[in-house]
């Protein structure tokens, strides 16, 4: 399966238009806040039906529109889907073929990895961004952990709700609350530490491929340890008194280390670049690993992110392996080998063919 054209109609800037995406590697090319970014979130936005930029549906609406309707085809050998994402001020849709599916099995059909300046609160944001990183690799290792993780969501709204209204009355609420809550967050705690196993393999194999001096390492800590019940009954009293669930999957932490120090902490600028840079292919090696569905890798502003040695790495290291989406302010890109060029001015693209590179 791979990215075979993208519909867009009320989204952002963006002019209503199709574009057609006929190779592995595809360049958005133009100046400044023209749309390039928009492309890119767009594709994110239909893969996952979620925003790697803003969580609102309703800033993604072109200003005086409704609402907004994305359509992506996405086709293998024998088989061609299409995926439709409708965003309005109530919310969103998403369907496959016209008929609406379950959640995990609508996100298997573009598997998607991006690399922007909004993820540098992965290494520099809270844990929450850490964890997402994980989870998203284990519903890729097992579309069904979405399910356990959309429920444990759940559970934790409601067992937060009977901490805030607490009384002696719904002590037995609170326990077969607390009962799901545990039993929800086991699975989680295994599929993380898996993720994060798998995450490192695959770091350790793209460190010796590209010669990477230092040591890059993702350390998963469970809230809670090894006994989840006794934690919670010990943290009852305070998390009534605040109304919360203080332990759990929610508050597990997940470390990125550079030679076994936080980078979030002791990194510089140009490590910090390096270890999102490595996480991200990571991501990739992995997803490319699972199946037949080779992941749709977006880089914003390549130019600003990696230097030529570091496109030329990618180009080798992604070939067969992902479909690169690429956006830049300019066409001619050192060892970039772009299979087609679109021009973006003002919400529009222009395709440019043959390339110009």
């Amino acid at each position: 399966m791979r990215l075979h054209s993208l519909s867009v109609k009320g989204f952002r800037n963006l002019a209503g238009s199709r574009i057609d995406f006929r190779g592995p590697v595809t360049l958005f090319y133009g100046a400044n806040a023209q749309g390039k970014t928009n492309l890119l979130e767009a594709l994110y936005l239909i893969a996952t039906t979620r925003s790697f930029r803003e969580s609102r549906a309703e800033v993604l609406i072109a200003h005086g529109q409704e609402s907004a309707t994305l359509e992506a085809s996405v086709e293998g050998e024998k088989v061609r889907h299409l995926l439709t994402l409708h965003l309005s001020r109530r919310g969103r849709q998403y369907r496959r073929d016209g008929q609406a599916v379950p959640l995990a099995t609508y996100v298997q059909g573009l598997p998607v990895v991006v690399l922007s300046v909004e993820d540098r609160g992965l290494v520099e944001g809270s844990p929450r961004h850490r964890r997402n990183f994980l989870d998203a690799t284990a519903v890729w290792r097992r579309p069904a952990h979405l399910d356990t993780l959309l429920a444990f969501g759940r559970c934790k709204d409601q067992r937060n709700q009977v901490l805030r209204d607490y009384s002696p009355q719904r002590a037995r609420e609170l326990e077969a609350w607390s009962d799901t809550f545990r039993r929800l967050a086991s699975p989680i705690k295994l599929e993380r530490k898996a993720a994060a196993d798998t995450i490192n393999v695959a770091l350790k194999s793209l460190r010796q491929r590209l010669s990477f001096d230092e040591h890059i390492e993702l350390v998963y800590e469970t809230s809670g340890g090894d006994d989840l019940g006794r934690a919670m009954r010990e943290a009852r009293a305070q998390e009534i008194r605040r109304g919360i669930s203080l332990v759990g999957p929610q508050r597990d932490q997940v470390q990125i280390l550079l030679d076994g120090r936080p980078i979030g902490s002791y990194g510089s600028s140009g490590q910090i670049r390096s270890a999102l840079w490595m996480l991200k292919l990571s991501r990739v090696q992995v997803l490319s690993e699972r199946g037949e569905t080779p992941p749709l890798f977006l880089l914003d502003d390549v130019e600003a992110e990696l230097d030529r040695e570091r496109i030329g790495q990618m180009m080798d290291l992604t070939q067969g392996r992902a479909q690169l989406v690429v956006t830049a302010t300019r066409p001619d890109l050192p060892s970039l080998k772009p299979s087609a060029i679109f021009r973006v001015e003002s919400g529009r693209v222009f395709e440019e063919f043959p390339p110009t590179t």
